[in-house]
């Protein structure tokens, strides 16, 4: 099966505008079923994809591959033909993890990574800077 949080983008974005609560109703789930699809706490069975789809206008095939299309990459500062390492789908996995369970945290180390990679926090021996650090880990 797909990964569980891909799918959870795909079926955020087949929802669009609607309430949770409408799409639960037009493919025959609860509302909170719903919310742990979208929060990759729970994956739709068979029957339920197929509904999804077709709320999509799409067969199952192409939801999936859909899905499967979330996982391509695209960064902006790299050259073309770039890819990521396996390190870096990790990494990425992790800090979309951290967003749901910890996301004041997420935050800060998106702030702490963006200013380490602009070269913003560091000082001439090569430390972050340990006010910046404290405050972004409180």
């Amino acid at each position: 099966m797909a990964d569980t949080y891909k799918l959870a983008k795909v079926i955020r974005s087949i929802r669009g505008s609607m309430t949770q609560k409408d799409l639960a109703r037009l493919i025959n789930v609860s509302q909170g079923t719903v919310a742990k699809y979208e929060s990759g706490k729970s994956t739709p069975k068979m029957p339920v994809m197929v509904r999804l789809a077709q709320r999509a206008g799409l067969s199952v095939e192409k939801l999936l591959a859909k899905v499967e299309s979330e996982n391509q990459v695209s960064v902006d500062d790299s050259a073309p033909g770039d890819e990521m390492t396996g390190e870096e789908i990790e990494l990425v996995k992790m800090l979309r993890k951290m967003a749901i369970t910890h996301p004041r945290q997420h935050k800060a180390l998106l702030e702490l990574a963006s200013a380490m990679a602009d070269n913003t926090c560091h000082q001439p021996d090569g430390l972050v800077e340990k006010a910046r650090l404290n405050r972004v880990l409180k």
